[in-house]
């Protein structure tokens, strides 16, 4: 807070009085070094602090703001013929000319901002250029701390420890995706993959899939994921420990016509036999047919008992879709929370309807 207090006037002042060159550039070098404080204050904080939850939500956007106000990569509007890549503004009036004060407090204002972080560049262009830099920045952040929660998660289930809570909201909070399971449902994910034998199938990537691709490089055991975006593979790549991409199975197929519903395309593709446990949050709620195509399609190859966890069944789609899971495979409904729901293959009894 004192850092953030302290840098106020280092950005006001020069807008507003005339500074000779040297006292100009002694705020600029105040300026620089508070802003380097603030980002290492930030940096310690997250990285010593336990648990991190918060701290991700809280921190990260203030810690890339000072990240790209000290280091952006985006200087677009270098000089011509000077070959800097500095962001230079328009040559000011003479001092004594019309304008000339409010010339100096706008180029006071791209001093402090413009030149040095794009974010008060003047043309359509270098603000776009800059906006892409932050969130390259933040993408990069982002990945990175998921790397390093994830291999927490290994060495977690390496001792066969169950995951404590705030390590997995840690990893929901990363994910930065309002959209994805919450952890409860990676919680219950983690049990039944811990009770369930044989190849896994995942219908739909995110972050269940860095999940389930830790687990299987922990425990050698086969994961296949459907997925009809490539874009989504891409992501989860770059966010996987290094070691534990091999484990990565994203086979990236069209969504096809079966007739009365469309689903992943399977047929090009060597699937398992024997499932054991299927997550099931995909295709998109829109897709015709919804979810639906997972029991007429891969019917046979589903295990007896095999456990399948079917996200957002809060929706209407969601329940009607497993019920009629339940009438065709059979199965019945096990669990039910506010989200998701559980059932098991191969047996008859409760539902929805009970």
């Amino acid at each position: 807070m004192a850092l953030a207090l302290a840098i106020i006037p280092l950005l006001v002042v020069p807008l507003l009085v005339d500074l000779s060159p040297g006292v100009e550039t002694t705020f600029y070098t105040l300026n620089c070094l508070l802003w380097v404080a603030f980002v290492l204050e930030y940096g310690i904080w997250l990285y010593l602090a336990l648990p991190l939850a918060a701290l991700v939500t809280t921190g990260v956007l203030v810690l890339l703001a000072a990240l790209w106000m000290v280091v952006s990569p985006a200087r677009v509007e270098g000089s011509e013929g000077t070959g800097s890549g500095l962001v230079r503004g328009p040559s000011l009036p003479a001092t004594g000319a019309p304008g000339a004060r409010a010339a100096r407090r706008a180029d006071g204002l791209r001093q402090a901002f413009g030149s040095r972080s794009c974010c008060m560049s003047t043309t359509p262009g270098s603000i776009l250029v800059g906006m892409h830099s932050l969130r390259t920045v933040a993408e990069a952040y982002r990945d990175r701390m998921m790397r390093k929660r994830l291999t927490w998660l290994a060495q977690r289930l390496r001792n066969d420890a169950v995951p404590p809570p705030w390590l997995l909201q840690s990893l929901v909070t990363c994910w930065m995706n309002p959209w994805s399971v919450d952890s409860d449902f990676l919680a219950s994910m983690l049990r039944w993959y811990g009770k369930t034998s044989g190849p896994v199938l995942e219908c739909g990537s995110g972050l269940t899939t860095l999940v389930l691709v830790t687990a299987a490089w922990t425990k050698a055991r086969p994961l296949v994921t459907l997925e009809d975006d490539a874009m989504w593979k891409a992501r989860i790549q770059a966010a996987l420990p290094k070691r534990a991409r091999s484990w990565l199975d994203c086979r990236v197929v069209p969504l096809v016509d079966y007739g009365d519903f469309d689903w992943y395309d399977v047929e090009a593709v060597n699937m398992p036999n024997k499932i054991g446990l299927v997550v099931c949050d995909g295709p998109k709620g829109t897709t015709r047919g919804g979810r639906y195509g997972l029991a007429p399609v891969m019917k046979d190859r589903l295990a007896p008992g095999c456990i399948v966890l079917l996200d957002d069944t809060s929706r209407g789609a969601e329940r009607a879709i497993m019920e009629q899971w339940c009438a065709e495979l059979p199965a019945r409904v096990f669990y039910v929370s506010e989200r998701y729901s559980a059932i098991e293959v191969g047996v008859t009894g409760s539902s929805f309807a009970e």
